[in-house]
This record gives C-alpha cells, sequence and structure tokens, in this order.
C-alpha cells in the first residue's frame, strides 16, 4: 500500500529513521550525514514526519552530504 509520494510506510520510515539514528528526541532539529543518493528518499521522508524541508549543508568528495531541518518541534511552533 501507498502511503507517501510511492512509498509505503516502511519504506519512508526506513528513510526516516537514516536522520534520526542516534538522536534522543526524533522532534528536535535534524543535522546528520546521509549518502547523496538517499537525498530525496531523506527528504520526503522529513517532510512526512516532521513537516520541515531536508536541506543540504555540504557535501563532501566521498559522496555524503550533511543536511539539516528545522525538525518538529520548530516546525509547529513548540
Amino acid at each position: 500500500m501507498i502511503v507517501y509520494k510511492n512509498y509505503t510506510q516502511e519504506k519512508i520510515a526506513e528513510g526516516f529513521d537514516l536522520l534520526v539514528e542516534g538522536m534522543s528526541n526524533w522532534k528536535m532539529p535534524i543535522k546528520t550525514t546521509i549518502k547523496s543518493e538517499d537525498f530525496q528518499w531523506a527528504s520526503d521522508a522529513c517532510a512526512y514526519f516532521t513537516g520541515s524541508v531536508l536541506e543540504k549543508q555540504v557535501e563532501t568528495f566521498e559522496g555524503d552530504i550533511v543536511v539539516y531541518a528545522d525538525g518538529y518541534y520548530n516546525t509547529i511552533g513548540a
């Protein structure tokens, strides 16, 4: 069953897990490093779960990207 932008619930959750791995509270602002090929998937997951936009901060020579997002609390104004 498609849940969001051609992703299943399981697949969109996996994309979000890339962003919040190691965080104690997934609703806080996000700043992490992901593989460049995962950016669109992670960006869609970030929008789905937090309502915030995932942005690229730095691209590395190894094919990784440092990304950040406002997170759920900041997006809803908490």
